[in-house]
């Protein structure tokens, strides 16, 4: 054997050795291919699921039975509504605070009334 054929037959190992890199790293990529369109796959069915659920519970007739059901609640009717009326007050006869009523620091915490409680609201 010359040189040249050593030469040439370590090319071939050399290139043989290559193409059976390639197809390995191929094989490889493949798998991983395939495994991330079987991922992709359940996360589209994951998903539609979630939207499917998120429908049926956002639906008001079972938004009003679970709060009818779990917190006791009942619907609004006439006979059950309470009406508040705001009661009269006779400025006159309340007793206006004294300083030394109110604790230290009173009027700076104490919060800005409405306009109407100063024009004397009755």
């Amino acid at each position: 054997m010359s040189r040249v054929h050593l030469l040439m037959l370590g090319a071939l190992l050399i290139c043989a050795l290559s193409v059976i890199n390639a197809t390995d790293q191929q094989r490889r990529i493949f798998i991983e291919l395939d495994l991330a369109q079987a991922q992709e796959r359940q996360l589209r069915q994951d998903w539609s699921q979630l939207q499917y659920q998120q429908g049926a519970l956002s639906k008001v007739s079972r938004i009003e039975s679970v709060a009818q059901r779990a917190l006791k609640m009942r619907p609004v009717t006439s006979g059950l509504t309470h009406y508040l009326t705001p009661q009269i007050i006779n400025l006159d006869e309340v007793e206006p605070l004294s300083a030394s009523t109110l604790p230290q620091n009173a009027a700076k915490r104490a919060p800005q009334l409405p306009a109407f409680f100063e024009k004397g609201w009755r």
